[in-house]
């Protein structure tokens, strides 16, 4: 899930136009690009979206209303019933995930189905608790930083360097690896800012996030040419667990690879790649 777009609930030529980039995941709101008075008419629009558009591949979530919403359960219900392959709640807290996985519970008690849910990580008293929140359901599947909120309950300004939400990126990617989740970073919100959203993209990536939401589709090919590994980097792995083989049959547990000392981590990163790669080896 290296790209994911957000796609507003109330805008049904978007709905259909989605589909048609290069996102391996489109996240339909119904939150935050969604006006109040829209709020029902956009929660019927996804829905059937949802039912009708089963030929493609892209992985489809929905956003819903935070719990204190009272468009939050007609929203889990459209979810479930339509066939979304992800819940993404936002707001997420201790209480917050707890009213979610209750009402999923009832709403699922007749289906043989159970859905996966991301939460969205963006308030100070989050990621001060985001051990205490994922582990309150099982039903976690990946988590979204949400950089602009998180700023504003901050009390901050953002800077070009985006330094004033690095702390909550890294613990964010640092925890969702630890439970085994999927961690997605933060918009980028300058729609025609590339080399800024470039600079953004490649931070997410070396601090070791699984990919980056789009807001505007433009912005779907460079997070995904720099999100997923390149030919070269393919390669180079590919290389050294050759390397790795053949120094094995001589006995050896370290050894040398074009002048670079190469020992378990290294080994470890490179099938990590081949791993994540998969389909796509040269």
């Amino acid at each position: 899930m290296k790209c994911a777009l957000f796609v507003p609930g109330n805008q049904p030529n978007m709905h259909v136009s989605a589909f048609a980039y290069h996102a391996e995941a489109l996240i339909f709101d119904c939150e935050d690009a969604v006006a109040l008075n829209q709020k029902d008419s956009a929660r019927l629009l996804v829905g059937e979206t949802l039912k009708t558009l089963t030929m493609f591949d892209q992985k489809r979530m929905v956003r819903v209303n935070p719990v204190d919403s009272h468009h939050f359960e007609a929203d889990v219900k459209m979810a479930v019933a339509s066939g979304a392959d992800f819940i993404m709640l936002p707001k997420a807290s201790v209480p917050a995930v707890q009213a979610l996985d209750s009402l999923l519970d009832h709403v699922e008690r007749d289906l043989d189905t159970r859905m996966p849910v991301f939460l969205i990580i963006e308030s100070a008293l989050a990621v001060e608790t985001l051990s205490d929140i994922v582990d309150t359901s099982n039903r976690i599947y990946g988590l979204l930083l949400g950089g602009e909120d998180l700023m504003s309950d901050k009390h901050v300004q953002p800077s070009a360097s985006r330094v004033e939400i690095q702390y909550a990126r890294s613990k964010l990617v640092s925890l969702a690896r630890a439970k085994h989740m999927i961690a997605l970073d933060t918009p980028y919100v300058e729609i025609d800012n590339e080399a800024g959203l470039r600079a953004d993209t490649q931070m997410a990536k070396q601090l070791g996030y699984d990919g980056k939401v789009a807001i505007h589709p433009s912005q779907i090919d460079i997070i995904n040419d720099i999100m997923h590994f390149s030919e070269s980097q393919i390669k180079e792995a590919q290389a050294i667990v050759e390397a790795y083989q053949n120094a094995q049959q001589l006995g050896l547990g370290a050894f040398s690879y074009q002048g670079k000392m190469v020992d378990k981590p290294i080994l470890e990163r490179a099938i990590q790649i081949l791993d994540a790669t998969k389909g796509k080896l040269v």
